[in-house]
């Protein structure tokens, strides 16, 4: 009985879609021709303002001051306002001086498939693990540097050390 019910209902709804669809819809051949024209006549309207906009930049552009900005603003920047959304965002750089950086040695790479080892001051260290001596935490290596994370977050980048 709950299955005829439910078929019945499906042969109702269907019915009813057909019907709007199909004699109840309100859009005659010459409505949905019009709503063509008409849509055709705003991509053509859309296409003029395009090109003017266009051209109007190439004049700015062919001006030798706004040349000047733009190469300007593609050079490198000293002071980049911009910060990169990583992991390292917030992460200060600092030079290495005698006085605030204990002595550390890049000595040597190590690479065994996708594990890279670094070797500091005599030990091998791993991406992630800490320098017992000063508890500095290795933060990345490549073959030529070692970056490391002191206690306040700020990066020391070491340079591989060849005899």
């Amino acid at each position: 009985k709950r299955e005829i019910i439910i078929v019945v209902i499906a042969v109702v709804i269907a019915t009813y879609g057909l019907l709007d669809y199909l004699i109840f819809s309100n859009s005659s051949p010459s409505d949905q021709a019009a709503q063509i024209k008409i849509e055709k006549t705003k991509a053509a309207d859309y296409a003029i303002t395009a090109e003017a906009r266009i051209q109007m930049i190439q004049k700015i552009t062919q001006d030798s001051a706004m040349s000047y900005w733009i190469l300007q603003a593609e050079s490198p920047w000293e002071n980049d306002p911009f910060i990169k959304n990583d992991s390292t965002a917030g992460i200060k750089t600092e030079k290495k001086s005698s006085l605030d950086i204990p002595q550390l040695n890049y000595t040597g790479f190590v690479q065994a498939g996708k594990n890279m080892m670094a070797i500091i001051n005599g030990m091998e260290y791993m991406t992630g693990e800490l320098i017992k001596e000063i508890g500095y935490k290795v933060f990345s290596i490549t073959p030529t540097r070692v970056k490391l994370l002191t206690d306040t977050n700020r990066e020391i980048t070491l340079s591989i050390e060849e005899n």
